[in-house]
């Protein structure tokens, strides 16, 4: 089961970082695992990528470019790094992480238009971990806006489909 939120969770990274974010939502489920990490987690969710997503990413690309904005690539590329060896600062598939500790993973991207932060935070529980990934989004002018009017409707269930097929299933 995944549990919606339009709020984050309190005392994060990514919480403890934010002023007045636009846009926030946090999504939980419980992963029957105590010795994952967050960055595995992230990696695995993004590898379980619905491929509609992917192919909205890449029309997005091509119409970004023209704007002169950042080509972001697609859901689950690591390049050729192995998982381990990520760090903070390091590109990602989409993103750069940001911040990472046992318990969470920030990574985001900031353009002239919005910054997104997404993260990925753990509970370990005796037999089980509680799993929330948050978002929170600032948009710095109209276009941010307008983006951000395009892409919400597709954000939860692009979200959803990840846990689903990468964990509930």
């Amino acid at each position: 089961m995944i549990v919606f939120e339009k709020k984050l969770p309190q005392k994060t990274l990514l919480n403890l970082s934010l002023n007045n974010p636009y846009y926030v939502d946090s999504h939980y489920f419980i992963v029957e695992d105590t010795n994952m990490s967050p960055l595995d987690v992230y990696c695995k969710m993004v590898s379980f990528a619905p491929k509609w997503s992917n192919s909205l990413l890449s029309i997005r690309n091509k119409v970004v470019r023209i704007l002169g904005l950042e080509d972001v690539g697609e859901f689950g590329n690591f390049g050729d790094k192995n998982i381990s060896d990520f760090t903070i600062g390091d590109r990602i598939d989409l993103f750069y992480i940001r911040e990472m500790n046992e318990h969470e993973i920030v990574v985001g991207l900031n353009d002239k238009h919005l910054d997104v932060a997404i993260s990925i935070s753990l509970k370990p529980e005796a037999l089980q971990t509680v799993v929330c990934i948050s978002t929170a989004i600032h948009v710095h002018n109209i276009f941010g806006k307008v983006y951000m009017g395009l892409v919400t409707p597709f954000h939860a269930p692009i979200i959803h489909s990840m846990i689903r097929n990468a964990y509930l299933n």
